[in-house]
């Protein structure tokens, strides 16, 4: 089945080839697919995109779903389409990360005071003890400390889950190395 193919290959960052499997089944098949598939199919595309850094990418096929696919969804998941679109749209013109392993590296971590994972990040010539997060999404820090680090914020405003489970409204911004 060619849509648990494109999922097992997202999951394990086969994101290319998932975008590929994906797209055989929406253009092969697109009027046999209900509406909730071709949501699901399209999110997971823009996921895919979004893991390859091509933000263009994955703006453009967001704004499919918001654009097409508004009633095949409920207002959680049409609220979150949209958060994506405010974290997409700023990096559009944002270069691809690269990430350089030329050999086997040692990540030293240590654990704070309440037992959380953290690592030493050096920006410019100073060191920070961040918090070494596996299962997030994207890093965040405080605005102030983004400032002191000369981070350009970006002019859109999104929700964020925090450690504590609140959701909070933050900004974005993108370090240059």
């Amino acid at each position: 089945d060619l849509r648990i193919q494109a999922s097992l290959l997202n999951t394990f960052n086969k994101n290319v080839e998932s975008n590929k499997a994906a797209d055989e089944l929406l253009d092969n098949y697109n009027e046999e697919l209900p509406d909730s598939v071709k949501t699901d199919l399209i999110l997971l595309k823009a996921d895919n995109y979004l893991k390859l850094f091509d933000y263009k990418g994955a703006f453009e096929t967001n704004n499919i779903i918001i654009n097409n696919y508004a009633l095949s969804m409920d207002s959680s998941e049409y609220a979150e389409a949209v958060n994506m679109r405010n974290i997409y749209e700023p990096l559009v013109g944002t270069p691809p990360q690269k990430v350089i392993i030329s050999n086997d590296n040692y990540i030293p971590l240590s654990r704070d005071v309440v037992g959380l994972m953290n690592v030493s990040v050096r920006f410019g010539e100073n060191y920070y003890n961040l918090i070494f997060d596996t299962g997030a999404g994207m890093s965040s820090i405080k605005r102030s400390f983004a400032e002191d680090l000369g981070l350009e914020m970006m002019e859109t405003s999104i929700d964020a889950n925090a450690a504590t489970g609140k959701v909070v409204k933050t900004s974005l911004a993108v370090s240059d190395s």
